[in-house]
């Protein structure tokens, strides 16, 4: 009996601390859509993340997974093209280092394993900056946002992508794709538009995946495609891991949301 009783009692210690040297990242919350069923979906969530350890913002970013059936199937949204050479309009978040002593601060984004932010744009959906950080996930709804269009945003600006907006308070990211794993390459994108692919507004995707759209204009001038995503958050567990390991933890899921996108041939 003491055997077992010593047992428990190391077992309890044994998980407590296991708990208590973990950071807890905060799930997105109150999710929600705008133009549900259209061209111009966009969703809409609040980022609260100010964790810390010490002086050092401990968040990276957000990653939206999507899928059409069964949530074991999800893959994580990259946005279009992401390669710096390709999207200009992607903000370099190579350089981003913490205060208050650069150039010896470290960096935030390790370069043993990102040497280029190509690398990064791979690896997460919505990268954030300190300043994003700091100014904008505080505790306000609605302060992170995204959308799948396929055109570059506010084209013919120099407006970046994510896009800040410091005065009303929220970080925008636009031409969230499919994983680039389900287009890049693929022949079915050489068949028609000389191999442009429109992302989540592309049939061709859909018809190559043998999802079946909900619903239908008659006559069939578009097609509603329903899919389901949730989010995460992530970052470091310290800062003694930053720069120097890239393994990062997750936050628990989000509610998961249903999405209709209207599809135009």
């Amino acid at each position: 009996m003491k055997f077992k009783y010593y047992l428990i009692i190391f077992l309890i210690l044994l998980f407590s601390c296991g708990i208590e040297d973990s950071v807890y990242f905060q799930e997105p919350t109150y999710i929600h859509i705008k133009n549900n069923a259209s061209e111009n979906v966009e969703l809409l969530f609040k980022g609260y993340n100010q964790e810390r350890d010490g002086i050092y913002y401990l968040l990276i970013g957000y990653d939206v997974y999507y899928y059409f059936d069964k949530e074991e199937n999800a893959k994580k949204m990259v946005v279009k093209n992401p390669y710096i050479s390709k999207n200009s309009k992607l903000i370099d978040l190579s350089n981003d280092q913490y205060p208050p002593d650069p150039p010896n601060s470290p960096y935030r984004f390790p370069k043993s394993r990102f040497p280029n932010m190509e690398e990064f744009y791979k690896t997460t959906t919505i990268p954030v900056s300190l300043e994003m950080i700091e100014k904008v996930l505080s505790d306000k709804n609605d302060n992170v946002r995204f959308c799948f269009h396929n055109d570059s945003i506010n084209d013919g600006t120099s407006d970046k992508n994510p896009y800040k907006d410091l005065n009303n308070g929220f970080i925008f990211m636009d031409q969230l794709f499919p994983n680039t794993t389900e287009y890049e390459g693929a022949a079915w994108l050489d068949e028609s538009n000389d191999g442009v692919f429109k992302g989540f507004y592309d049939k061709r995707y859909y018809d190559n995946k043998g999802i079946s759209y909900e619903d239908e204009s008659s006559p069939p001038i578009y097609y509603i495609y329903k899919m389901y995503l949730y989010i995460i958050a992530k970052g470091y567990n310290s800062s003694d891991e930053i720069d120097r390991n890239p393994s990062f933890i997750e936050s628990v899921k989000s509610n998961i949301i249903e999405v209709k996108i209207r599809v135009t041939p």
